[in-house]
């Protein structure tokens, strides 16, 4: 089993890649390293080719394009290898659905493209890039001239911000929390944890809490009930 990145040596993550090693054994491998042979993959180490079986998939997309990644094998292949999870499961699940559902517990979102006119209370949206992540590109204060400047208007969305209440207490400014479900998918989907990121910048993930202490993740204990 091997767990698969883009540029593993230069993702903000590494040092987990470097314990799931340690505390694993699972082989953190970049895609650039991957070799295909018939309907199987190998990578090379140590002047052996080592075929693999398993893959945990840590591939963003987004990411392969905008780096212009260069990789020897295709994802879209039927291939003799598990995947955790599988490559189609990034397209199932994206930012590009968040317009689609229509619930209390979902924010109000818009595909930039289908807006003939824009929300009067700007201030509670933010624009989003559909194809992006770790919050590049998004945007938090807008207006309508930023809108109306936007060219590519169907790779945007416009979503009602959510307010994040800094109520965790911390040796410095209170924190804000984000709780990730964690399922698992086989035969169903099933919950089994969860993960909490702390914050205490403008949005959740590391280039937003530089310099800043008691942030990152960590996870959240209840009670059931």
């Amino acid at each position: 089993m091997i767990l698969l990145e883009v540029n593993p040596n230069a993702q903000k993550t590494r040092i987990d890649f470097a314990l799931t090693e340690q505390f694993f054994g699972i082989k953190t491998v970049g895609v650039a390293k991957i070799l295909q042979r018939g309907k199987r993959l190998f990578y090379r180490h140590s002047g052996k080719e080592i075929g693999i079986h398993r893959v945990y998939n840590r591939v963003i997309f987004d990411e392969l394009i905008q780096k212009n990644a260069t990789y020897n094998f295709h994802f879209r292949d039927e291939l003799e290898v598990e995947w955790v999870g599988h490559p189609n499961w990034f397209f199932k699940i994206s930012k590009f659905i968040l317009p689609l559902l229509h619930n209390q517990y979902s924010p109000e979102c818009f595909y930039l493209s289908d807006l003939t006119r824009y929300p009067k209370d700007l201030h509670n949206y933010v624009l989003k890039p559909l194809f992006s992540f770790a919050g590049s590109g998004v945007q938090i204060d807008i207006s309508e001239s930023i809108l109306d400047s936007i060219k590519n208007r169907t790779d945007y969305i416009l979503q009602q911000k959510v307010d994040y209440a800094p109520f965790l207490k911390t040796p410095g400014k209170p924190a804000s929390a984000e709780v990730r479900m964690i399922y698992f998918w086989n035969d169903k989907l099933r919950l089994m944890t969860n993960h909490v990121r702390v914050s205490k910048g403008q949005m959740m993930g590391v280039d937003f809490n530089k310099r800043q202490k008691w942030v990152g993740s960590t996870i959240g204990y209840h009670s059931l009930f």
